[in-house]
Formats: C-alpha cells, structure tokens, sequence
C-alpha cells in the first residue's frame, strides 16, 4: 500500500512539473542556429540574397551631434556591394565635415578616409581602430552582401544568446557575435523575437584617456564609446524584405552622441569594378 500511494505521489509530482519545464524551455529563447535561419529567410529567398551583380542603394543622410557639442548637416549618399565588396560614400557641404568613405575590397585592411588632414571623423576613428566591423562584412547588416549571416557556417564566427534586452520600448533577442580576428571589441546582434528581422548591432570598446585623432576634444578620463546600427521601417524592395532607414549612433560614456541617419531613395542591382575604389572626400570651400 506504502509503494502504492508513494509511486501514485511521484507521477503527480512529475505531471505536475512538465507546465512549469515547459515554460523554462520556451522562456530561452531561439538557438543561434534558429535565429540565423529565420532571420536570413525573413530576410529575402537565397537566390536573392546576394545578387551576383551586386546591390547599389542610393540615400539621404542626416547628421547630428545630439549630446556634447552642435551642428547638423544633410547630404547624400550611396552604398555599394557585391560579393564581400563593400563601399559607402556620403557628401556634406561643409568645410569641418565633408564627408565620408569606408571601403573594404575583399582583401586586406579597410580604407577609412581622413576627412580633414591628419584626422578622422568620429565615427571614422572608430572603424578605423576596429577593421573587423567592415572586413566581416558587419557594417550595413543586410545592406551588405557580405552580410555574415548569409554565409554563417563559412564565416567562422558564432553567436552566444544573452537573453533579452529592451531598446526603445522593445524587447529583442540578443546574442554576442564572435568573430575571426575580432580583438578586444564587444559585439552583439539584436533580432524582433516576432518578425524575426536583425534589427540591431552594437559595437563596445575601451577608448584611453587622452586620446587622440579624431574632429574634437580629447578623451578626458578612460571612457567606453559605443556604435549601434538601427535598422527599422522593413518594405519589400526587389523581393528583399529591406530596412527603409539604417540609423548609427556614436556614443561616448562621457556623455558625448552623434547620429546619422540614411534613408534609402533607389536600389537598383548592377555595380561596376570602379565602385570599389577609393573617392576622395574633399573640403568644400
């Protein structure tokens, strides 16, 4: 009767318990392996994910410093890729800010140009020290053939889930990013745990006291400086279900933000040899 009445107590323990794992296991969130493949198929079919001819997107851009100094400009743009080619250009009509030029050609080490003599912008001096964000094809998120996603087994990088975290009143699955030669740099991807969609990244390092090198003051006292890309307003544009604006914010702990934001005007899939060139960025007078 005793083993009777402690087995029956055991089976309703178990019965019991399964809601209750169940709940543990939905509330982990997707592996990487999921969040990777729904992201990409979220994304676009694989025959147009990476054109063979290449992906050129034509925008506006929007600069401001927010918090920590003054000014706002607005100019244009473009972003260019095809295969693990990557180039964005923008123009200003300012003599202080011209401008900017990020290439990366597949090979080798990125060209970050000066926009005045001697010195880069903030953002500049930022991918400047971190080559990784355009040799790995990260910068532009989906904007960028090079996408690491696209190809994730052959990348050589992998994701590790860190839970969830509210940005903008949302809250978005994140994962740190690992990649080859990445240093000391943190990185983590952000995806809408309903739509799928990449919709962040973050960048993270330590910047020195009194450092030096970019449009500014120095670095007063050591001082993390963070980049995000926002990526939002998704509309299908050549069967490719893409963000309308892809919004970068430089922020300092110190207080210090700038922000720029594109916003695309054309996408059309045909780029030259001659895009992935360099392109001066020149002082307006």
């Amino acid at each position: 009767m005793r083993r009777t009445v402690l087995f029956s107590f055991v089976t309703l323990v178990v019965l019991l318990s399964q809601p209750a794992l169940q709940v543990l296991a939905a509330d982990k969130g997707p592996s990487p392996e999921e969040v990777v493949a729904k992201s990409v198929e979220a994304f676009a079919p694989p025959d147009l994910r990476t054109p063979a001819t290449g992906r050129q997107l034509d925008v506006k851009v929007a600069w401001r410093f927010i918090v920590g100094g003054a000014g706002n400009l607005d100019g244009t743009g473009t972003v260019l890729s095809r295969g693990d080619k990557f180039h964005f250009h923008f123009d200003f009509n300012s003599s202080s800010y011209p401008g900017e030029d990020f290439l990366y050609r597949g090979e080798g080490q990125p060209i970050v140009a000066q926009i005045v003599p001697g010195a880069r912008s903030f953002l500049g001096t930022f991918l400047y020290d971190n080559p990784v964000i355009l040799r790995s094809g990260l910068m532009g998120g989906v904007y960028n053939s090079a996408w690491p996603l696209f190809n994730f087994e052959k990348s050589g990088a992998k994701l590790i889930p860190r839970g969830t975290r509210n940005v903008d009143k949302k809250k978005l699955n994140q994962f740190e990013y690992q990649g080859p030669k990445q240093g000391d740099t943190k990185i983590y991807l952000y995806f809408d745990p309903e739509t799928n969609q990449h919709v962040m990244t973050e960048y993270r390092m330590s910047v020195a006291a009194g450092s030096t090198g970019s449009i500014g003051a120095p670095v007063g006292r050591d001082a993390v400086t963070t980049v995000e890309e926002h990526f939002s307003e998704f509309h299908q544009v050549f069967g490719m279900n893409i963000p309308l604006v892809w919004t970068i914010r430089w922020n300092r702990q110190d207080g210090a933000i700038q922000q720029w934001q594109m916003t695309l005007v054309k996408q059309k899939l045909e780029v030259p040899d001659t895009a992935f060139t360099p392109t001066p960025v020149a002082a307006k007078q």
